[in-house]
């Protein structure tokens, strides 16, 4: 079977759909043997993955991805002749012959629900987009059963065109030993405690709750935010500077993963304060290195983690602050929580993951044209 996928969420530093298709198809590329994966792209890829199945088809454009894959992409696409076309990133080309099989995945809804945490041009090109795509889909993969109730109750999508494929988290985020830990730290210039948040530095992020919350926590802890700027992000400096934390704050933009699986298994505990998310990969690669996780009590956040999570309310910096402090100085209920947290974490494989999804991609054709 020839499978295209849009892989434009590869040309830049990988962050959340990016990651996602990364591992996905890093284990199409060692499972998906009798296929043959096409990877479509405006220009070069900061990241490909290798395998006798996997076949790169860039441009030399400097059109944006989604208008590329609609005006010069699809001429490319076409030559190939595919069987299917799967669309990572909420976006599919249009006009493809009605014989290919399309599939559509969808990890959030946050144009329609918080256009007003989003970059202008992002909302510009789901409403034009985004509506389409789900209708040309024959398929439609949510990353979580909050995705698909968004696309039920919000878009009145059939909710039998949708199935719930959870992503999942590398091997490599896993527990390591203290000593290790406590090296390497150094090498990241990060001494003593300190409290990890990772997530791009954007308007949904809710990172001045975050920051209102931590200013009330005793001194002598430090607060790690692990992520790249994003739309807006001067305010949520701004904050910082506003609070007086420039001394109690790291900030990183970007760091290696092996780095990254060093903070988690350093911090006392993940804070996740997010609005809303489609799905909350850190919640997974933190309980997966045995640290606990506070978490917003709203969209998919609870999904993911269940009962091993601590929750509050995103729009009261008091609950948060008053579940920072329990966690602090309760170790049980952190103990507790490692355990429970390493348990949960096993369920999400992305082994699991991209085998649900080549399943959907080789899957019959349903009727296209369905209603929305």
């Amino acid at each position: 079977m020839k499978i295209g996928v849009d892989a434009g969420t590869l040309r830049h530093t990988l962050t959340g759909i990016g990651w996602y298709l990364w591992q996905v198809l890093q284990e199409l590329a060692k499972t998906a043997d009798k296929d043959s994966i096409y990877l479509y792209a405006p220009r070069s890829l900061t990241i490909c993955p290798h395998g006798k199945n996997i076949h790169l088809r860039t441009g030399r454009s400097y059109l944006p991805g989604s208008f590329w894959l609609q005006i010069q992409g699809r001429a490319v696409v076409r030559q190939d002749s595919l069987d299917c076309f799967w669309g990572p990133a909420h976006i599919l080309p249009l006009d493809l012959p009605s014989s290919v099989r399309t599939v559509i995945t969808v990890h959030d809804l946050v144009w329609l629900l918080y256009p007003e945490t989003m970059a202008r041009y992002n909302v510009f090109v789901h409403k034009f987009f985004f509506e389409r795509s789900v209708c040309r889909a024959n398929a439609i993969i949510a990353d979580s059963e909050q995705t698909k109730r968004d696309l039920v109750t919000k878009l009145g999508v059939q909710e039998s065109r949708v199935t719930v494929i959870h992503g999942g988290v590398e091997d490599m985020f896993r527990p390591i030993p203290s000593e290790l830990v406590h090296s390497r730290l150094q090498g990241i210039g990060i001494t003593g405690d300190y409290i990890l948040s990772v997530g791009t530095l954007e308007p949904r992020k809710n990172y001045p709750l975050l920051f209102r919350a931590f200013a009330q926590l005793r001194k002598g802890l430090t607060l790690v935010v692990v992520g790249q700027k994003g739309w807006k992000y001067r305010n949520i400096l701004q904050e910082i500077d506003r609070l007086g934390l420039q001394d109690r704050l790291r900030l990183l933009q970007y760091v290696p993963t092996e780095d990254l699986v060093t903070l988690y298994n350093g911090a006392r505990f993940l804070v996740m304060p997010s609005i809303y998310e489609g799905f909350g990969l850190p919640i997974l690669q933190a309980m997966a290195c045995g640290t606990p996780v506070l978490a917003s009590n709203c969209s998919s956040l609870p999904e993911v983690g269940g009962n091993t999570v601590v929750y509050f309310n995103p729009m009261s910096v008091e609950s948060l602050t008053v579940k920072m402090s329990n966690l602090l100085t309760n170790e049980s209920l952190r103990a507790e929580m490692r355990k429970k947290g390493l348990l949960r974490a096993r369920q999400f494989t992305w082994q699991r993951t991209a085998k649900k999804t080549l399943t959907l991609l080789r899957d019959r054709p349903c009727p296209q044209g369905s209603p929305i």
